[in-house]
């Protein structure tokens, strides 16, 4: 099936393309395989208005008419490889973050794991919100009574700002899917000061570093 297929799109590129090969190439066979085993990302490119042999092929093997409109070509496309929307949704979310991680890595070099650890560490904290208030930027909580400050001086947050976009983007829609809950944002309790204890018998205290966060 694969071959008949690629046999047939090799012709129909000769006979409509100029400079075409003779003989099947790696190329016809790609488009092929997809098309049998309904590879929705290995064939999508037949409906970005390029590739108008490889669609009509696709339209003449499988007998489903394809919209000219490349969104609704696609999305008819995705449907019938039996993509679901949300998951389509989280594969471009999926692929922005990683254009977005690549482009975090020009700007902050070598320390680009540790303003990721940070980013994750506030949304794990319950920081999963951007908001604008006062000519300034926070990532705050959802009930938006505090956040972090990413107006801060010296925290350079305008230049991982795409990175943190995209990684609150991805993060809402694996929650829409199910595959995590979103964090919740607790308050720390204070904690009442010990008894006072004779020097000898006070146990060794380690100071922990208090949740950062702004209240407006």
């Amino acid at each position: 099936m694969i071959q008949s297929i690629a046999l047939l799109y090799q012709q129909a590129m000769h006979a409509k393309c100029a400079g075409q090969p003779r003989d099947v190439r790696e190329y016809h066979v790609r488009l092929a395989a997809g098309i049998v085993e309904r590879d929705f990302y290995s064939i999508e490119h037949i409906c970005n208005g390029l590739n108008q042999v490889g669609k009509d092929t696709f339209c003449l093997v499988t007998g489903l008419t394809l919209p000219r409109a490349q969104g609704a070509s696609r999305e008819a496309l995705r449907e019938w490889c039996g993509v679901k929307e949300l998951d389509d949704k989280i594969m471009a979310a999926n692929n922005r973050l990683l254009t977005a991680h690549k482009s975090a890595e020009s700007i902050f070099k070598e320390n680009t794991p540790s303003i990721i650890e940070m980013i994750e560490g506030w949304y794990n904290a319950g920081f999963v919100e951007l908001i604008s208030m006062n000519k300034r930027t926070y990532l705050a909580n959802r009930a938006k009574t505090q956040g972090q400050d990413l107006s801060t001086r010296g925290l350079h947050a305008a230049k991982f700002r795409p990175y943190l976009e995209a990684y609150l983007e991805l993060q809402a829609l694996r929650i829409q899917n199910g595959e995590i809950t979103e964090p919740v944002f607790v308050t720390a309790t204070p904690v009442a000061e010990p008894e006072p204890q004779p020097v000898a018998e006070r146990a060794q205290q380690y100071s922990v570093p208090e949740q950062q966060g702004f209240e407006f």
